[in-house]
């Protein structure tokens, strides 16, 4: 039965800084903390003011704690326990507003407070893997225990919340060090062994921070992809871990960077990287700037799906389809990714010239999401389909014909598919400029009831 084991001693002592840098540290991670909004600043100090009435010590865990250091700016909200976690989350949500889920396996809750914003709170806790690749085991501990089954050093920190110990780092594994020396650092030779998922969170990590592997982290990862460890974890956690590459600032330089350290065939045999994806991708991000600044549409886009569709676009159909299956994506990108591989070649088809009627661009496009569309003028780069996809985001879609169903009603038609029929029909007449008036809809629309 293979567990890893740590050595929670440090060069550094208990707070894995010296003294000197204890003290830069504090001041860094309080000026981050006070930076963050008055009511996720005020949730952390009234939960920290909860935690010790009762007993409790408290922390700020992770990313966050990597990011005050960094002075990111981004606010996160990792809270670890050493006790009950879904009780004081529970406790929390009673006393200050807001709802819990609880994800009772692992002693986690997700907390949407009162405000709109979520915090994750875990009770502080040890793991063992029992094989390569499983869930592990798990069991309740300390702070310490805790940041040493973590991924990475830099994300192996805490800040101390409670009262007498405010803004303490703890840092038994040189998270800080690494920082400065921009590392990404696995904590024990068997890290990439006991979850190969790390793998891809090392690239995003990477990429996202401008950051190199360390060179025993470098060793060890390959070493796991050698041994073909990405092929012993189950779908779906490849899949959470996946996903997020897709939701980075910078997928495509995720992609290149995992294409490099452990390439694609666990995701699909014939996955392969494509120099294409590149340029796919730039005009990707500059189609999805343009729709924030110019559409009239409030609907909110999801880059995330843009992307992944462009990644599994080369695969043969069934080949998709048979990967949707298996890691079991949210539905709706599953539907992205399938219908820009089923529908590209035949939108390229009808509009990927002039002169295309406004009624032929709107039946093409209607049917697709917005994702879709915005894909398609990244796989395309030719401008006559470009304009066609914004003449339809401008100009098409959202328009309505003056006729109604009641009007149809009026005229004697039995309710039933003809009234779709008709009213396509009328709203592709008012599209192409053949009627421009409710009564010239209305003249259209006797005639079609007549013809029915």
């Amino acid at each position: 039965m293979l567990k890893s084991r740590f050595d929670p001693s440090s060069s550094f002592g208990r707070s894995g800084c010296r003294p000197r840098d204890g003290q830069k540290a504090a001041k860094g991670l309080l000026a981050g903390f006070d930076k963050w909004p008055e009511p996720v600043r005020r949730f952390c100090l009234d939960a920290a003011a909860l935690a010790d009435r009762e007993g409790l010590t408290l922390y700020l865990v992770g990313g966050c704690v990597r990011d005050l250091l960094l002075a990111a700016g981004s606010v996160d909200v990792d809270l670890v326990v050493e006790g009950d976690a879904p009780a004081f989350a529970g406790r929390c949500a009673e006393a200050f507003g807001g709802s819990c889920v609880t994800h009772r396996r692992f002693g986690t809750v997700t907390l949407q407070a009162a405000d709109g914003f979520k915090v994750d709170v875990a009770t502080a806790r040890r793991e063992t893997y029992e094989r390569p690749g499983a869930l592990p085991r798990v069991e309740r501990g300390t702070i310490q225990d805790d940041l040493l089954r973590r991924d990475f050093t830099v994300n192996a920190m805490a800040m101390a919340l409670n009262k007498a110990s405010f803004g303490r780092l703890i840092d038994p594994r040189g998270g800080q060090r690494d920082l400065r020396r921009r590392l990404v650092r696995v904590l024990h030779p068997k890290s990439f062994i006991d979850d190969p998922t790390r793998i891809l969170r090392a690239v995003r990590f990477e990429e996202r921070l401008g950051f190199r592997r360390e060179r025993a982290t470098a060793r060890w990862l390959k070493a796991a992809v050698a041994d073909r460890a990405l092929f012993t974890v189950q779908k779906h956690r490849l899949r959470d871990e996946l996903v997020p590459l897709f939701q980075e600032p910078r997928p495509y330089g995720c992609l290149r960077r995992l294409h490099a350290a452990a390439g694609f065939h666990y995701i699909s045999p014939r996955l392969r990287f494509r120099r294409e994806w590149r340029p796919r991708f730039e005009r990707a991000g500059t189609a999805m700037r343009w729709f924030a600044q110019r559409s009239p549409h409030r609907r909110r886009l999801e880059p995330h799906a843009v992307y992944m569709g462009l990644f599994f676009f080369d695969l043969p159909l069934r080949e998709a389809e048979a990967v949707c299956r298996a890691y079991a994506f949210r539905r709706s990108d599953s539907q992205n990714i399938l219908a820009l591989r089923r529908e590209a070649a035949c939108v390229q088809k009808a509009l990927g010239r002039r002169g295309v009627r406004p009624s032929v661009i709107y039946r093409t496009l209607e049917p697709l999401s917005y994702e879709v569309l915005l894909a398609l003028t990244a796989l395309f780069p030719g401008r006559h389909l470009r304009r066609h996809v914004e003449d339809f985001f401008l100009s098409f879609n959202g328009q309505r014909t003056h006729v109604s169903g009641e009007d149809l009603k009026a005229m004697g038609l039995t309710p039933g598919p003809d009234y779709r029929r008709i009213l396509d029909k009328l709203l592709w007449a008012r599209l192409d400029g053949r009627v421009t008036t409710k009564e010239g809809e209305m003249e259209a629309a006797r005639r079609l009831v007549e013809g029915s």
